[in-house]
C-alpha cells in the first residue's frame, strides 16, 4: 500500500471516528481528494457509478503477506477505509439531498420546456397537448435521476456487502487476531431448536476456530467445529423505493449441522459487522439514505403536474428556450472532466448545481481555519453553503452549525461546520483582487412559474463563467492566486484536446494550492 493511500485512509478514518465535534489539529477532508473524488458528487447528481466489489476484494488481497500481525491491521484498517467511503459518500447525500430537489426540479423545468418548444413550434400541437406531453417528461426525467441516485447507493451496498462476506470468512481462517462481532435480526431457523440467534461472534483469545452463534439468553454456542458450515453468504434482499422493489445484496450468517435436509440450520440477516471495536459494515446507513431518497422523490413529483399548470401560452412564447442548458447534460460533462482529468476543482460546479449558495464559480477565496485548540490550516477554493450574506476580506467568521458548509479545495471536500475561519484574498478568475464576495447560487427553486426561465438560465451563467475560465487556461494565465498555467501545462495534449473538445462544459478549474 502506498503512502499516499495509508495517508488518505488515516485521514478518512480520524473523520469518521473523531468527527467535527472533537478538536483536531487541523481540518480533515470530509471526502479527500483523488480517493472517491471523481464519483462522489456524480453519485448525488445522478451519474450512474459502476458496481466492481471484485476490485475491492483484489485490492485487499494484494496486501496481505505471511505476516499475521500486519495482516491483521491491514485486512482491519482497510474494512473501516471502505466502511469510511461509504459513510462519508451517504453523510454527504443526507446534507444535500433537500438541496438537489433544485437539480430534481432543473430536470423537471428543462425537459419540459424543451416539450412545450417542440409540441408549439414543429409539433403543430395546442397548448394543453403540450403541457400534458410536458408533465409526462419531466415526471419522467425526475424519475430517472432518483432511480440513478438510488442505484448508486444500492452499488454501494453491494460492494461492501461483497467484501465483508469475503473478508470475515478469510479472516477467521488465516488471521485470526482481532474479535468479531455481528449483529443479525430475522433468524430462520430449522428443527434443531426454537431458540433465537442474537449475534454472531468469534474470539481467537477463547481458542474459537469458526464462528459461532449467540442465542438471545446470552449463551454463546462453542462447541461447533462438527457443524459443516459455519460462515457467511451472500443473499439477495429486496428494498422498496419510489415505488417500486429492488434487489440489494446482504451478507447472512449461515450454519447448518448434518446437513440441510435434516433441519439442522440456521439463517441471519446481518445489520452490522465490528471487527476489534470498530463498525466495519452496517446496512442500516444503505436502507436510511434509501429512505430519503424516496421521500424527496415524493415531493418532488407530487407537485410537477400543478408546477406546469401554471404555465401560459404568452409568456412561453416569449421564453428563448434553446438558449438553456440541459442540467443533466451538463453534469455528465461535468463529471467527465472530473475523472479524465483528476483534477478535483471539477467537483465545485457539480456541487454548485446542488442548488447551494457558494463565492462563485469564477472567483476562489482564501481562508485560514482555526480549530477548538487554534491550531490553522489555509485553504484556498469555494465555499458553499446554505447561509446567506456577503465574506469580506479580513474579517472572522463562524460557520454557524445551523447551516452547512463544504470547502472544495486540491486538498478535497472540508466540512467547516463550527469552526471558526478568517478570510484572506478573494480573486476573480482573471486574478484581480475583491474586497468581498456576496454568496449566491446557480440552480434554484421558488415554485413561482413565472421564474422558471430565469431559475434555468442561472445554470447557462454556471456554464457561461467556465468558458471564462477555460480561455485563461488556454492562453496560459491564472486566476485566484493559482499557478493555472502549471496545472494546464502538466497535462498531455490528449488531455487538452479532451477538455477544449468536450466543448468547454466542466467546472472552474482555477483552483488555488494550499499554502
Amino acid at each position: 500500500m502506498s503512502d499516499k493511500r495509508k495517508a488518505v485512509m488515516a485521514a478518512l478514518m480520524l473523520t469518521m471516528l473523531i468527527g467535527q465535534t472533537v478538536a483536531v489539529p487541523l481540518v480533515l477532508p470530509l471526502i479527500a481528494a483523488g480517493f472517491v473524488a471523481s464519483t462522489v458528487f456524480g453519485y448525488w447528481l445522478g451519474i450512474l457509478d459502476s458496481e466492481n466489489y471484485q476490485e475491492l476484494i483484489d485490492d485487499l488481497q494484494a496486501q496481505l503477506t505471511s505476516n499475521t500481525i500486519q495482516n491483521d491491521i491491514d485486512t482491519r484498517l482497510y474494512l473501516q477505509e471502505i466502511y469510511a467511503r461509504d459513510n462519508n459518500i451517504i453523510s454527504l447525500g443526507q446534507d444535500l439531498l433537500k438541496y438537489s430537489e433544485n437539480y430534481a426540479w432543473a430536470l423537471a423545468k428543462y425537459n419540459a420546456l424543451k416539450v412545450i418548444d417542440y409540441e408549439l413550434t414543429q409539433n403543430g400541437s395546442d397548448f394543453v397537448t403540450a403541457k400534458t406531453l410536458a408533465k409526462q417528461k419531466a415526471h419522467e426525467a425526475v424519475y430517472n435521476y432518483y432511480l440513478n441516485l438510488t442505484k448508486n447507493i444500492i452499488a454501494l451496498a453491494n460492494e461492501s456487502a461483497e467484501l465483508v462476506n469475503y473478508s470475515v470468512g478469510y479472516y477467521v481462517q488465516n488471521i485470526g487476531v482481532s474479535d468479531i462481532v455481528i449483529d443479525v435480526v430475522d433468524t430462520q431457523i430449522g428443527q434443531v431448536s426454537t431458540e433465537t440467534v442474537d449475534k454472531v461472534e468469534y474470539h481467537p483469545s477463547w481458542n474459537q476456530k469458526v464462528l459461532a452463534f449467540r442465542w438471545v439468553n446470552g449463551n454463546l454456542n462453542l462447541n461447533q467445529e462438527n457443524w459443516v458450515k459455519d460462515y457467511l453468504v451472500i443473499r439477495t434482499s429486496t428494498v422498496t423505493v419510489l415505488g417500486d422493489t429492488y434487489s440489494i445484496k446482504r451478507p447472512f450468517a449461515w450454519f447448518t449441522y448434518n446437513g440441510y435436509n435434516n433441519g439442522n440450520w440456521y439463517l441471519a440477516t446481518i445489520t452490522v459487522v465490528f471487527n476489534g471495536t470498530e463498525t466495519v459494515y452496517d446496512f442500516n446507513q444503505y436502507q436510511t439514505i434509501l429512505n430519503q431518497i424516496d421521500s424527496e422523490y415524493n415531493m418532488v413529483n407530487a407537485n410537477i403536474d400543478a408546477y406546469i399548470d401554471g404555465l401560459a401560452q404568452d409568456y412561453v412564447n416569449q421564453w428563448n428556450i434553446t438558449a438553456l442548458i440541459d442540467p443533466y447534460i451538463l453534469a455528465s460533462m461535468l463529471n467527465n472532466d472530473l475523472n479524465q482529468t483528476g483534477y478535483y476543482g471539477y467537483a465545485s460546479a457539480e456541487l454548485a448545481l446542488m442548488g447551494l449558495n457558494t463565492t462563485g464559480i469564477n472567483k476562489t477565496i482564501n481562508i485560514t481555519v482555526y480549530d477548538a485548540n487554534g491550531n490553522a490550516t489555509t485553504l484556498e477554493g469555494w465555499l458553499f453553503t446554505d447561509w446567506t450574506g456577503t465574506l469580506e476580506s479580513g474579517q472572522n467568521y463562524t460557520a454557524d452549525s445551523n447551516y452547512l458548509w463544504f470547502f472544495v479545495s486540491d486538498g478535497g471536500l472540508y466540512d467547516l461546520k463550527g469552526y471558526n475561519f478568517t478570510v484572506g484574498a478573494i480573486k476573480d478568475w482573471q486574478g484581480n483582487e475583491l474586497t468581498n464576495v456576496t454568496l449566491t447560487r446557480y440552480v434554484s427553486h421558488s415554485g413561482d412559474v413565472l421564474k422558471m426561465y430565469d431559475e434555468l438560465a442561472q445554470i447557462r451563467q454556471l456554464y457561461e463563467e467556465y468558458i471564462n475560465n477555460l480561455q485563461a487556461m488556454a492562453a496560459g494565465g491564472s486566476g485566484g492566486g493559482s499557478s493555472l498555467s502549471e496545472w494546464w501545462a502538466s497535462l498531455d495534449q490528449a488531455a487538452k484536446i479532451g477538455i477544449i473538445a468536450i466543448g468547454a462544459v466542466g467546472v472552474y478549474a482555477i483552483l488555488g494550492r494550499r499554502r
